[in-house]
C-alpha cells in the first residue's frame, strides 16, 4: 500500500493503545514511545504502513513479554460463540451468494478494541446492519463466475470474531464441493485470528485445511510467508481475501484471482478505493482501479 499522510497518526495511535495495556513504568513507557514516534517520522516515507505496524508490535511483545491484545481476544470470542446460534440462523436462511456475502461481510463490522465495545456487542444488529448495506464496489457478479470454475479456494482470514462468519460460508462452500483452506496469521498480532483461534471457533471442523501463513504481519506479506502457504496460494484457483489488512498487503498482486470482501474502515483506504469510510466493498483485484470509480458512480446512480 502506499504511504498516506493519514497512517502516521494511526501508527501512533496504535502505539499508544498498546502501551496503555503493558504494566511498564511511567518511564519505560515514555521511552519506548519516543523511540517509536522518532522511528515512525524517519521510516513512513520509505517503508509501507504494514511493515512498519508489524514492527511495532512485534517490538512490543519482544520488549514488554505480553499480547497487549489477549484479553479482548478472549471476550470476544467468548461473547461471539454464545450468540452463534443467531449467526448460524442467519446463514441458514440465505439462498443466494449475495446475500451470504452481505451475511459475511457483517462479521467486518466487528472490531472490538475495549471491553466496553464488548459489552455493547449486539450480534443481532450486527447481522441485520450487514444485510441492509450496500455494496459499493460490487464485483459479486465476477466473483460467482469464478466460483463455478474454482476447485481449489484459499481463504485469507482477518479478525477473531469474524471467523464465526467465515465459518459458515466455508461451509456453503465446501457443501458445493469447494475445497477451501483457511489461512490465519502467523503469530498473535492486534486482534487477528491466529491457528488456535481459528480452532476455538470451529472453522477447523467445515475446511479442508487450516494453516498459517507463517508471519506476523497484520495482512498477508506473500514473500515473508512459509513455504506452505505460498504453494497454496499460487496452486489455488480462486483467493477470497477479508478484512482490510489483507487488501493493504495483497491489492496490487495480480498473479492469482483474488476478491477482497471488506469495510474501508479509514479514510485513506476509502479514498484509493473512491468510497466512503465503512463502505462494504468486493473487489476482483484484476479490477481494482480501474473500475473502481466507475462502480461507485453506477451504484450511487442507481440509489437516486
Amino acid at each position: 500500500m502506499y504511504n498516506f499522510p493519514e497512517c502516521i497518526p494511526c501508527l501512533l495511535n496504535q502505539l499508544l493503545y498498546v502501551l496503555d495495556k503493558c504494566n511498564v513504568s511511567q518511564k519505560e513507557r515514555e521511552e519506548f514511545y519516543y523511540k517509536w514516534v522518532k522511528k515512525i517520522a524517519v521510516e513512513v516515507p520509505e517503508k509501507k504502513p504494514m511493515e512498519i505496524a508489524t514492527e511495532l508490535h512485534r517490538d512490543v511483545r519482544k520488549k514488554f513479554n505480553i499480547d497487549p491484545f489477549v484479553d479482548i481476544k478472549e471476550l470476544s470470542d467468548n461473547v461471539i460463540s454464545k450468540n452463534e446460534s443467531i449467526i448460524k440462523n442467519y446463514f441458514e436462511k440465505a439462498q443466494d451468494l449475495n446475500t451470504m456475502l452481505s451475511l459475511v461481510i457483517s462479521g467486518n463490522l466487528i472490531d472490538i478494541k475495549t471491553h466496553d465495545e464488548v459489552e455493547r456487542l449486539d450480534i443481532e444488529k450486527i447481522m441485520k446492519i450487514g444485510l441492509s448495506k450496500e455494496f459499493i464496489i460490487d464485483h459479486s457478479d465476477i466473483l460467482a463466475e469464478k466460483l463455478n470454475q474454482a476447485e481449489k479456494i484459499l481463504y485469507l482470514g482477518d479478525n477473531v470474531g469474524e471467523t464465526y462468519f467465515d465459518k459458515y460460508f466455508i461451509s456453503w462452500l465446501s457443501k458445493a464441493g469447494k475445497e477451501v483452506t483457511f489461512a490465519v496469521r502467523g503469530d498473535t498480532v492486534l486482534n487477528d485470528a491466529t491457528t488456535e483461534d481459528a480452532i476455538k471457533s470451529g472453522i477447523d471442523k467445515v475446511c479442508y485445511k487450516l494453516i498459517s501463513n507463517g508471519y506476523d504481519a497484520p495482512g498477508t506479506e506473500f514473500d515473508k510467508s512459509s513455504e506452505e502457504f505460498k504453494k497454496i496460494f499460487l496452486e489455488a484457483d480462486l483467493i477470497i481475501s477479508k478484512g482490510q489488512g489483507n487488501l493493504e498487503t495483497l491489492y496490487s498482486n495480480n498473479s492469482q484471482h483474488i476478491f477482497f470482501l471488506l469495510l474501508t474502515k479509514c479514510r485513506a483506504i476509502a479514498n484509493m478505493m473512491g468510497t466512503n469510510p465503512n463502505d462494504p466493498v468486493i473487489i476482483y483485484n484484476k479490477k481494482i482501479f480501474k473500475n473502481a470509480y466507475e462502480s461507485r458512480t453506477k451504484t450511487r446512480m442507481k440509489r437516486e
